[in-house]
């Protein structure tokens, strides 16, 4: 299971400076594995920004008083005292809630009947297994899920003209992918295409699947690995793949996928490598619905992508 957050916080308070408000803590949630939440501090930014408000105040409290020659050591010291007291209830106030707004996916929609909400004064800096908690206690079905917890954080769209990835709810044309790889210096281009079949599970058949991914991070995620297949097949060209979203009856195209080289042999290697680790690696989920109309999410058995992910704060 997955969940997208983000959280950006300001100061907001007279006479304090104010934070970056592009800061932006992000997770993802969604049946891609068994893996376990991660237990480590998140909103480490947060807390160097709280260190450097803190400092900051210091100072200034300092020059204050150094204009106070006049008044005795223990009045001073008081003062000190009552001035750190101030700025650790400011920090605490600016710092030490965020707002978050949680995307729902897969079968985590199904349990918890929402696509997305917002968690206010969520406190910081909070470990990822303690924001699971909050979680669970607002959606106490999200349970059955608890060892697939998937914490990762937000990614980028990053494209490059060589790489395509296509998300589509239309008819996948393959005709499409091959001219997108096609180069005059490339003699071979591998193309794998993948059907729903009709399956037979527990005496019900398969009708079709309905997929769904999180496509910002499924770019990222392509890229890094069309970067993995060029470090190990150098001659790779072109990478292109399309994969589609919804409903998708036994018989149609479910993904098709085309990598040109100059020569066949990388290509085909490069081919059946990309198929495989685009099942571990993109978050795309499918619901397998049978002939009795009932139906059941699909975990990855190969998915390694859940435990390569912790949960950082990064800026947009």
């Amino acid at each position: 299971m997955n969940f997208f957050s983000s959280s950006s916080v300001g100061s907001g308070h007279p006479g304090l400076p104010s934070t970056d408000p592009s800061m932006t803590l992000s997770l993802v949630l969604g049946p891609l594995g068994n893996t376990n939440c991660s237990s480590g501090d998140v909103l480490t930014q947060f807390r160097r920004h709280s260190l450097v408000l803190i400092l900051k105040l210091a100072n200034v409290t300092s020059d204050k008083k150094k204009k106070k020659k006049q008044q005795s050591q223990s009045a001073r010291s008081r003062k000190r005292q009552s001035a750190v007291n101030t700025v650790s209830r400011c920090v605490c106030d600016v710092f030490m809630t965020a707002q978050v707004c949680v995307l729902y996916f897969a079968q985590s929609v199904e349990l918890t009947g929402v696509k997305e909400e917002e968690l206010v004064a969520v406190p910081t800096p909070i470990s990822s297994r303690d924001l699971w908690s909050l979680l669970l206690q607002r959606h106490p079905r999200l349970s059955v899920l608890q060892d697939q917890v998937v914490l990762a954080d937000k990614q980028t769209m990053s494209e490059q003209q060589r790489d395509v990835l296509k998300l589509s709810r239309d008819w996948l044309s393959v005709q499409e992918v091959v001219d997108t790889v096609s180069s005059s210096s490339c003699g071979a281009i591998s193309v794998f295409i993948g059907t729903t079949r009709e399956d037979d599970v527990d005496g019900r058949k398969v009708i079709g699947l309905d997929y769904e991914a999180y496509e910002p991070m499924a770019q990222s995620e392509f890229t890094k690995l069309c970067a993995d297949i060029r470090e190990r097949w150098p001659t790779v060209t072109h990478i292109c793949v399309h994969h589609r979203l919804g409903w998708v009856e036994v018989g149609q195209a479910s993904v098709v996928m085309a990598i040109s080289s100059p020569h066949r042999h990388d290509g085909q290697q490069a081919i059946q490598h990309c198929i495989s680790q685009l099942k571990a690696h993109i978050p795309i989920w499918k619901k397998e619905v049978y002939d009795t109309r009932d139906s059941s999410w699909k975990e990855n058995a190969e998915c390694s992508w859940a435990a390569q992910h912790e949960l950082p704060v990064t800026e947009k």
